[in-house]
């Protein structure tokens, strides 16, 4: 049997990171779960609780520590979803990877079994450059 997905968390690149706190937490009432430098790429990131979905607002920056993003405009980035856990606690994200792989589908496989189908790769069936990462499941 397959393991089910379910979406974890979203994404977004923004011009401005203030206003964009401004919108989920002041406006929304939505709680920040943290706010800071950004983990992956030189920029500032702040993660926001929408409740079964958690949303990561990056503001990247043009130069810095770590890996500078060439596209910066706002947008879309990323989705993040949780693949279930075996009966033994292990993720099996495989039968998902297979089938992309078996399609064509340009992926990155992670160290921890998560994987990645890149943006480009998205770009055909979404119509803009997405990236989508299959990892374990969501911390309890």
């Amino acid at each position: 049997m397959d393991p089910e997905l379910s979406l974890l968390g979203v994404e977004l690149i923004v011009d401005d990171l203030d206003r964009a706190v401004e919108l989920f937490v002041d406006v929304f009432g939505c709680p920040m779960l943290a706010r800071g430098p950004s983990a992956l790429v030189a920029g500032e990131s702040a993660v926001i609780d929408l409740g079964r979905v958690v949303l990561t607002l990056l503001s990247p920056a043009a130069t810095g520590e770590g890996s500078v993003l060439a596209e910066r405009a706002p947008r879309l980035s990323q989705f993040v979803f949780s693949s279930e856990a075996t009966h033994d606690g292990a993720t099996d994200t495989g039968p998902i990877l297979r089938r992309a792989i078996e399609r064509g589908v340009a992926v990155v496989p992670l160290d921890n079994g998560s994987f990645y189908l890149t943006p480009e790769s998205v770009q055909g069936a979404l119509g803009q450059a997405v990236a989508m990462v299959v990892t374990g499941p969501a911390p309890a």
